[in-house]
């Protein structure tokens, strides 16, 4: 048989690689300990090559590595941190449970556990004697040299017993055995799986050399020469053996004597390691029938959920992306992920990702209609899609091609993301067709992540628009007080306004004092514009965006606070819920909405106020979004619309925006006026 190391290096392969229950049970006591000690926590993961595998391929994830993968396991920790350690512990327990559960008794997982644990410290011993090596990537590399073996053992676990016997019997490499039944072995599993992670240095090529002949390793890296031998000297229990004297002559000019204090030493330290861990070799026997139930899937399910559950259901957060993310990598090794959030009101999707080589997608705007998109309809039918399958490629849009060219596979996922009914967004993962068949396994896993995921996004953006709420209040607060200083010194400056017309009439032309006079009317008249301006809200955020729903609420407490209209005249709002959490340019339209509001108040307008929000209003083919403001007035009023100096400041400003405003008076004397402003994407 043949099989393809493509499918067996897939993320999800990781979880069927068995950890030994000592060194898991110690890593999950010190992560939960009160004071957690990050290194006693790095010498546990670094006693069992399962738990260390996953740990590179979580850090070495775009979402945590970001751009620097981790050199060795040290590294590895500190990028994850010791939470998400013991995130991968309780996965990695779960894990082990339901496949023992499965009947898979893996009683060479001792034998294997203290040869790539004496390999390790053996690695470390020989870097340290003298070549040009770092002992932590040495130890790292000796840890892992062998773990294509236990992924063979768990999938082809008849076979792999198989083979162990003839090995034995024939007195063969098993790694021979191997290349003969897969056409494939475990030092090129190995190999294949670390290459995928990207990581520095040539631990790549110790992992798929270390089974070379000798005389093809003698000018090789040093990495490369100590997996080699100390893979040699971890499998003699005594005394090295004359294959091993003679590798540690050629590839580090090793004398019998230094090799075998260096053996010993290695020995002893790793006896040290197990009597440390205890003496449990074999797993127990739980007496269940080696049979997988749907019971038993759901459970697992619910139990590999749980383990990341407080991260995804989190109140409040600003990196809600990052986090679901980095849940995809720790339960599904998925790498580089892109989320498409609802945005515009529900009419479209814009990506966001959180790695940082593909921050130039967040340009795209991709609109929601399923007609368009497989992506987009994904979402509007509620249900994951993928390219893959043959009808779906038939019918891809360029933007689905696009996405599916930048994410690492032959295709994309699309999963929909809903919570409550609403629809929040799209994940796009990559996958390959070897993940096919391993996605349908676990498509029940896959909805509910993307269900807490969906929960996560609509909590943000709640906790978005209370953030923008309080800042609003804040925001009410300050233009109350000013409104309030305004007001208090408009009336004086009226009044002294008045007083300095009266005396300028009294003040014949020839009088000594009369220019002085016009002088300090005219800076009268500046005044009384500056607080003007200062009440109508003006000022240096004159172009700044805001919520504009939010806006119409703050315009109208404005209004009531400030008096600007009769307190007995009614005030409706009616806002259009597209245009939740859009941005509109606030300061103008508060300008033109409070000069508006002077100018009917000053008039003593009475009848209703109302004033009301709508997204896309079509107007000579243009698309804008529109505020709108309608009152009773009477013709006087209406006509000081047009003479107005700071209604016809913001009115122009807003124009230079590439906005509009119009009023009109019906017959009924009913005063309309519309202000528009560019819908996001339309430029006039």
């Amino acid at each position: 048989m043949s099989v393809s190391v493509d499918s067996l290096c897939e993320p999800h392969r990781l979880d069927q690689i068995p950890t030994f229950p000592p060194v898991l049970l110690a890593l999950l006591r010190a992560c939960q300990h009160p004071e957690p000690c990050s290194r006693d926590v790095e010498s546990l993961v670094g006693q069992d090559a399962a738990i260390s595998v996953r740990l590179l391929a979580v850090a070495s994830s775009p979402v945590y590595a970001r751009g620097r993968a981790p050199a060795d396991i040290k590294q590895a920790i500190q990028l994850l941190g010791l939470e998400t350690v013991n995130t991968i512990g309780v996965i990695a327990g779960i894990h082990q449970f339901f496949y023992r559960l499965d009947g898979q008794h893996h009683h060479w997982l001792p034998e294997f556990f203290r040869h790539s644990l004496a390999a390790a410290v053996t690695a470390r011993g020989l870097a340290e004697f003298g070549a040009d090596v770092d002992p932590d990537q040495a130890y790292l590399a000796g840890l892992l040299h062998d773990i294509g073996q236990p992924l063979l053992s768990v999938l082809y676990q008849d076979r792999m017993q198989q083979l162990r016997q003839r090995a034995t019997a024939e007195g063969r490499p098993l790694v021979e055995l191997e290349r003969e039944t897969f056409g494939t072995s475990h030092d090129e599993l190995a190999a294949a799986l670390v290459e995928r992670w990207e990581l520095p240095g040539f631990l790549t090529d110790a992992l798929r050399y270390h089974h070379a002949p000798l005389d093809q390793l003698a000018d090789a890296h040093p990495l490369v020469r100590i997996v080699h031998l100390a893979s040699l000297l971890a499998d003699m229990p005594a005394e090295p053996d004359a294959e091993s004297l003679h590798a540690a002559a050629t590839l580090f000019n090793l004398g019998r004597a230094a090799t075998s204090r260096l053996h010993h030493q290695a020995m002893r330290e790793t006896d040290l390691l197990l009597k440390a861990l205890g003496d449990e070799e074999s797993e127990p026997d739980i007496g269940i029938p080696p049979t997988r139930s749907a019971l038993m899937d759901q459970v697992r399910n619910s139990a590999l959920l749980g383990s990341i559950a407080p991260q995804l259901r989190q109140s409040d957060s600003s990196c809600e992306i990052e986090i679901i993310a980095q849940g995809l990598a720790l339960l599904f090794g998925m790498r580089m992920p892109i989320c498409l959030e609802v945005a515009d009101g529900g009419t479209s999707l814009r990506a966001s990702v959180p790695w940082p080589a593909g921050t130039e997608l967040e340009a795209l705007q991709i609109p929601l209609d399923g007609k368009r998109s497989l992506i987009a309809r994904s979402l509007t039918e509620n249900r994951p899609l993928h390219t893959l399958d043959p009808e779906e490629a038939k019918q891809l849009s360029v933007v689905d091609r696009q996405l599916a060219s930048r994410l690492p596979g032959d295709g994309v996922l699309c999963l929909p993301l809903r919570h409550k009914g609403t629809a929040c967004g799209v994940l796009v993962l990559g996958i390959r067709h070897t993940q096919i068949s391993a996605m349908l396994d676990q498509s029940e896993l896959l909805l509910a992540f993307a269900g807490e995921a969906a929960g996560l996004l609509d909590r943000a953006r709640r906790a978005r628009l209370l953030r923008q709420q309080v800042e609003a209040d804040s925001l009410w607060q300050q233009r109350q007080q000013t409104l309030g200083i305004s007001r208090q010194l408009g009336d004086p400056v009226t009044v002294i306004r008045n007083y300095l017309h009266v005396l300028q009439q009294q003040v014949d032309e020839a009088h000594p004092g009369r220019e002085n006079l016009l002088t300090i009317v005219d800076e009268m008249e500046r005044v009384g514009q500056i607080l003007g301006r200062l009440g109508e809200g003006t000022g240096p955020d004159a172009g700044s965006q805001a919520d504009v729903n939010l806006v119409v609420q703050e315009l109208i407490m404005i209004a009531r606070q400030a008096e600007l209209l009769p307190a007995s005249m009614p005030v409706h709002q009616h806002t259009d819920a597209k245009l939740d959490g859009q941005k509109a340019p606030g300061a103008l339209l508060r300008s033109l909405v409070l000069a508006l509001l002077r100018l009917l108040g000053s008039a003593g307008a009475g009848g209703e106020l109302s004033l009301s929000t709508s997204a896309d209003v079509r107007i000579n083919g243009e698309r804008y979004h529109e505020l709108s403001l309608e009152a009773d007035s009477s013709d006087p009023a209406f006509a000081q619309l047009d003479h107005d100096r700071s209604l016809h400041q913001a009115r122009q400003h807003l124009r230079d925006e590439g906005g509009l405003v119009n009023w009109t008076l019906n017959k009924g004397k009913r005063l309309r006026v519309q202000i528009l402003w560019p819908a996001p994407g339309d430029t006039k």
